[in-house]
C-alpha cells in the first residue's frame, strides 16, 4: 500500500464535515497518516480564500516519514516550494479543491506546486488551462458508511444546511410560508426568516437531520459579485442527502451530467422562489415519487459517487504518474520544478 500523508483541517468546524470523507477513504485505501495544520505554529487559516502555506515544522515532520504522496485537501493547502525539499524528491504532491469556484484565486494560485491538481467544480478547468494549468476534475461523493438512511421521524419536509445568504433567505423565506422548513444555521447568524437551528459540527447529528427531512434543498447558485446569474455548483450535502436515500431539490442550470438524472434522482426547480414552492409542493404531494427518488439518488451514489470511488481515481492517476515520469519526475521535483 502506498504511504499516503494527507493534510486537511478536519477538526475546523463546520467544513470538516466535508473534509473527513475524503481523509477516510484515502486512510482505507492506503497506508495513510493524517495532518492537520492548524495543530502547528505559525499557520494561518484562510478557509480557501487564499492560499495556505503549510509551515516547515509539519512539512519536515511529514518527510521524516518519507511519504510517496502527499495528498493536500481543501482550504487552499500547499507545499511551498521553499520547503519541497524536507520531502523525498521522489513524493508525488496532490491537491484537492473543494471550494471552486468561489476559492478559485487561491487554487490557480496554488495548483502550479503540485504535480496532479484537481478540482471539484467542471465549469472552473478552463480557468486553470488558461493559467496552463493541466487541473483534473474529480466530482463530489459521499462517504456510505457514515451518511445512510437511518429510522427517523420527520420533523420538517426541507432542511437547508448552510450559510446565510439573500438569494437563500428569499428561497427558505417562500418555502416557509407553505410547508415545514427546518434551517441549520452557521453559528451565530441571525438573518433567517424563520429561527435557525444551531450549526452542526459532527457528521452523525447532520446524518439524523438529514434524515429526518423530506427533501434537502441545495441552492447552487454562486453568489460573488463577479459570477455570472448562470453560475452554479452543486455541494456535498446534495452527495450526503442522496446517500441517506433523501432527495436533494437543485436549480435546472445547476451542472448534473454524470451527477444525477433530474427528475428521476434529483429534484429540480428553475432557480426563483415560486419556482421552488411549485417544485416542493409536487413532489410533497406525491409521496411514492419522494420515495422514488431518494432510492434511486442513494443507487447511484452507492454505485459511482463514494469517496472511494474518487480515491481510486486519484491513486490510478498517481501510479500512472509515477509510470510515465519515472526518475525523470524525481529530478523535476528535486530541482524545485
Amino acid at each position: 500500500m502506498l504511504r499516503v500523508a494527507i493534510v486537511a483541517n478536519t477538526q475546523q468546524p463546520p467544513y470538516g464535515n466535508n473534509l473527513k470523507p475524503p481523509v477516510r477513504a484515502f486512510a482505507a485505501l492506503t497506508q495513510a497518516s493524517l495532518w492537520v495544520p492548524a495543530h502547528y505554529p505559525g499557520f494561518v487559516p484562510t478557509g480557501g480564500a487564499a492560499p495556505a502555506p503549510l509551515p516547515a515544522p509539519l512539512v519536515e515532520a511529514m518527510g521524516r516519514l518519507r511519504p510517496q504522496v502527499v495528498v493536500c485537501v481543501g482550504g487552499g493547502l500547499f507545499v511551498p516550494p521553499a520547503v519541497r525539499g524536507l520531502l523525498p524528491p521522489e513524493t508525488i504532491l496532490v491537491g484537492i479543491a473543494l471550494s471552486d469556484p468561489q476559492g478559485l484565486p487561491a487554487s490557480l494560485t496554488v495548483a502550479p506546486a503540485f504535480d496532479l491538481f484537481y478540482t471539484q467544480d467542471p465549469g472552473s478547468l478552463s480557468h486553470y488551462l488558461e493559467r496552463g494549468v493541466s487541473a483534473r476534475y474529480l466530482a463530489l461523493a459521499a462517504d456510505a458508511r457514515t451518511f445512510f438512511p437511518s429510522p427517523a421521524v420527520k420533523r420538517s419536509d426541507v432542511l437547508f444546511v448552510g450559510k446565510w445568504t439573500p438569494y437563500r433567505h428569499q428561497l427558505v423565506e417562500a418555502l416557509a410560508k407553505v410547508t415545514s422548513v427546518r434551517v441549520l444555521a452557521y453559528r451565530g447568524e441571525g438573518r433567517w426568516p424563520l429561527p435557525p437551528a444551531d450549526q452542526v459540527d459532527e457528521e452523525a447529528p447532520l446524518r439524523q437531520e438529514i434524515n429526518a427531512a423530506r427533501l434537502v434543498l441545495d441552492p447552487t447558485r454562486v453568489e460573488l459579485a463577479d459570477a455570472e446569474d448562470d453560475t452554479h455548483r452543486i455541494t456535498p450535502r446534495a452527495f450526503m442527502a442522496a446517500a441517506c436515500g433523501v432527495p436533494a431539490v437543485v436549480e435546472r442550470r445547476c451542472p448534473l451530467s454524470g451527477l444525477f438524472v433530474p427528475e428521476e434522482e434529483i429534484l429540480t426547480f428553475d432557480g426563483t422562489p415560486a419556482g421552488l414552492v411549485a417544485a416542493v409542493h409536487e413532489v410533497l404531494g406525491d409521496e411514492a415519487r419522494l420515495v422514488r427518488l431518494g432510492a434511486a439518488a442513494r443507487r447511484r451514489v452507492l454505485a459511482a459517487h463514494t469517496w472511494d470511488h474518487r480515491v481510486r481515481q486519484v491513486l490510478a492517476d498517481v501510479a500512472k504518474t509515477c509510470a510515465r515520469d519515472g526518475g525523470a519526475a524525481g529530478d523535476e521535483r528535486r530541482a524545485g520544478g
